[in-house]
C-alpha cells in the first residue's frame, strides 16, 4: 500500500507543486545561495517561468533536489534567450544538450539522442526553445519497452535541420 501511494505521489507531484510551494523552496534555497536566486528571479526569468520549469521537471519525474545546478543552467540560458524570438542554432544546441543531460539523468538508457553537426553553425538561427519542445515531445509521446532505447537523431545539413 505504501509503495503504491509513493508511486501515485511521484506521478502527480507536478500537480501538487504550485507557486506557494516553489516560493517556499526558493526562499529556503536563497538562504544558502542568495546571489544565484537574485541573478535568476526576476532579473532573468519571472517566478512563474521558474515554477513552470520545476513543474515540468517533476512531471518528467526529474529530481529537483539539485536546485543549484538547475538555477545556474536556467540563469545561463535565460540570459541568452531573454526576449528573443529566435536564437543562434549553436546556442540552442547547447541548451538542447543540457536538456538531454536532464533526460538521461531521469530515464537512464530509455532514450538515446545523437546530434550531428555537418556544417558550420555560424549565422544559423532557430526559434527559441524549438529543440527543447522537440525533446519534450519525444519523451512525452514515446515510451521505451525497457529493452530498446528510443533513438532520436538531430542532423544539421546544408541549411536543414533534420530530426529522425
Amino acid at each position: 500500500m505504501a509503495t503504491h501511494l509513493t508511486e501515485v505521489i511521484k506521478v502527480h507531484t507536478h500537480e501538487l507543486f504550485g507557486r506557494q510551494e516553489a516560493d517556499s523552496l526558493i526562499n529556503n534555497f536563497k538562504k544558502q545561495y542568495p546571489k544565484v536566486v537574485e541573478d535568476l528571479i526576476p532579473e532573468t526569468l519571472p517566478l512563474g517561468t521558474v515554477v513552470k520549469v520545476l513543474q515540468n521537471l517533476l512531471k518528467e519525474q526529474v529530481s529537483i533536489r539539485d536546485l543549484l545546478t538547475i538555477f545556474e543552467k536556467l540563469a545561463d540560458e535565460g540570459v541568452k534567450t531573454k526576449d528573443a524570438e529566435v536564437m543562434e542554432l549553436a546556442s540552442e544546441l547547447e541548451f538542447a544538450k543540457n536538456y538531454i543531460f536532464l533526460i538521461d539523468t531521469r530515464f537512464a538508457k530509455d532514450y538515446q539522442f545523437k546530434i550531428e553537426e555537418n556544417i558550420s553553425l555560424t549565422d544559423k538561427f532557430i526559434p527559441t526553445s524549438a529543440l527543447q519542445t522537440l525533446l519534450e515531445n519525444v519523451v512525452k509521446h514515446n515510451k521505451s519497452d525497457g529493452k530498446n532505447a528510443i533513438e532520436t537523431t538531430i542532423q544539421i545539413n546544408d541549411g536543414w535541420l533534420i530530426v529522425t
